[in-house]
């Protein structure tokens, strides 16, 4: 159960993912492309830097891996006596320390910095037509993974990602990551599920390809997503002898 080559290829690519989508109904942020220094300062400024922060990451990354928020008003006294030692500021001055005299400057997606409500979209899909799709608001982020969800309600999010899979012709499980209405990843993928009694989206999808439901019958389970219903994950320990 996955989606065309085409459809992964330009998913797992942001800066493909943002150029395929900058002219359509789906917002994506402003961005710029970028392979050098020169190319990245001149980004910046675009964008409205110093003025305005500025984020950046590499078009391939996972689990905010890369990601940074450059910005001239971060005081690194407060990030490091207030702040958890994950935060994502970084002045001008760190990042020229770092790349200014990098022979091998990465690729990067420099892009304005969103900030909204952060939603994900899951959508249970058939040959580029939504079958079934919950949406979540994500909470409490750790380590770059949300620790809260709660089941929400969003129109303008579920016609985004109608367009979305309709657009790359998606199929089975996929998952956008929002903030506000700008799209900002896509998965073609599983991702985190809240359950309920009769809405296991992964346990439908299997049933949906053994032919043991209908798409039909698959659209009649959006009856049974709980708007306000709540998912929280947590760090466990193990406790072992080595006997």
């Amino acid at each position: 159960m996955v989606a065309s080559e085409r459809a992964v290829k330009i998913s797992e690519n942001k800066a493909e993912l943002y150029s395929f989508f900058e002219d359509s109904p789906v917002k994506v942020p402003e961005f710029r492309h970028v392979s050098s220094l020169e190319q990245f300062v001149s980004s910046t400024e675009v964008l409205g830097y110093p003025d305005n922060p500025v984020c950046f990451k590499p078009p391939f990354s996972k689990g905010s891996r890369g990601f940074r928020i450059l910005s001239e008003d971060v005081s690194r006294k407060e990030i490091i006596l207030k702040q958890r030692p994950f935060s994502y500021f970084i002045s001008m001055n760190e990042f020229m320390d770092v790349f200014g005299e990098d022979d091998d400057f990465p690729e990067l997606l420099v892009m304005e910095y969103i900030q909204g409500i952060d939603c994900t979209t899951d959508p249970l899909t058939r040959n580029g037509d939504v079958l079934l799709c919950p949406i979540k608001s994500r909470h409490n982020e750790r380590c770059g993974l949300p620790m809260k969800f709660i089941q929400v309600e969003s129109p303008e999010l579920l016609e985004s990602t109608r367009h979305i899979v309709k657009a790359l012709d998606l199929d089975w499980i996929v998952n956008a990551q929002f903030i506000g209405e700008y799209l900002i990843e896509l998965n073609p993928r599983i991702s985190t599920q809240i359950f309920a009694p009769g809405l296991n989206i992964p346990y439908l999808a299997i049933k949906l390809l053994l032919e043991e439901i209908t798409p039909d019958e698959v659209r009649d389970c959006s009856s049974k997503i709980k708007i306000g219903q709540t998912s929280v994950r947590y760090y466990n320990q193990i406790f072992f002898d080595d006997n």
